[in-house]
């Protein structure tokens, strides 16, 4: 009963919080972006204090990347694989649609500004990224 009513309220509180995404705003997805949380369908979560790879987006219009790549101690990256994404904006909602030569998915974008992503896959997994701030020595 308890796992029940923190699904519920999961659920309740992302309904009520999601955020309407317009074209304008998808220029904030542009750039470096590093998974903080995962909350998984349940209401149980996993939070990430440290990432070896991080996401790189660039988007052009309605079409772009995502790259995963490794954060260098120079503030450099080492590239990894990445997917041609493809944005959808559907009743008052958008989608991230990602093509490999392997798979096709996509993920519903929840919330999305300066600092904060938030998407949400098919089977209801939230992933919530921050903005990724390079490592400094100084």
């Amino acid at each position: 009963m308890k796992k029940l009513f923190l699904l519920l309220s999961v659920v309740l509180i992302t309904a009520s919080c999601t955020q309407k995404i317009t074209p304008e705003d998808m220029e904030f997805l542009n750039g470096y972006w590093e998974i903080e949380q995962v909350v998984f369908a349940d209401g149980n979560h996993k939070d990430y204090k440290v990432n070896e790879t991080i996401d790189f987006f660039k988007i052009n219009g309605e079409k772009g990347i995502r790259q995963k790549v490794k954060p260098q101690f120079d503030g450099s990256f080492i590239d990894g694989p990445s997917e041609d994404i493809r944005i959808e904006h559907l009743n008052d909602q958008v989608f991230i649609h990602y093509k490999t030569d392997f798979s096709e998915w996509k993920e519903h974008i929840i919330e999305l500004n300066d600092n904060d992503f938030i998407v949400e896959n098919e089977k209801k997994i939230q992933y919530k990224y921050k903005r990724h701030v390079p490592f400094s020595v100084k």
